[in-house]
């Protein structure tokens, strides 16, 4: 069975839980074209990855487009910065995906609110990122 991507995915924030993910998808053989990273403290593995791998990583965020998917990868204490990352790449079809700790769905659409969403989901993880066969908890809700 032939894998299914999204045409184009923005991930906010690369830390261990993102930079996991993004080393997933590119391994699942996601088209690294599609994807697009924002993280304004990226680590020289993931400057070297975006350099090998031809992905965007963007800064400034002004230049984003708009993405089928945006996944929210950022420590709950940075949840607000990324406002204007969302505001520029999230139209009413983006699915929105929220890893951050700690956050119930209802809050983290409050917090996150943009007029041009429709749905948001949280994923929780249930194990080590370090597997890549981690299991993940998903709720969403339509805002």
């Amino acid at each position: 069975m032939a894998r299914s991507f999204p045409e184009s995915i923005l991930l906010l924030g690369a830390g261990r839980m993102g930079a996991a993910m993004l080393h997933g998808w590119l391994r699942a053989g996601m088209n690294a074209a599609s994807i697009s990273v924002v993280d304004p403290s990226a680590s020289r593995s993931i400057v070297e990855l975006a350099r090998v791998h031809r992905f965007d990583l963007h800064s400034p965020i002004e230049t984003l487009n708009s993405v089928d998917v945006a996944v929210i990868a950022v420590k709950p204490q940075a949840l607000d910065s990324t406002k204007p990352a969302l505001a520029a790449a999230v139209s009413a079809e983006t699915l929105v995906i929220s890893i951050v700790a700690g956050q119930r769905l209802e809050d983290l659409a409050k917090r996150i609110r943009l007029a041009s969403h429709g749905t948001i989901s949280r994923l929780a993880s249930r194990c080590r990122t370090a597997s890549s066969r981690a299991s993940m908890a998903a709720c969403e809700t339509n805002c």
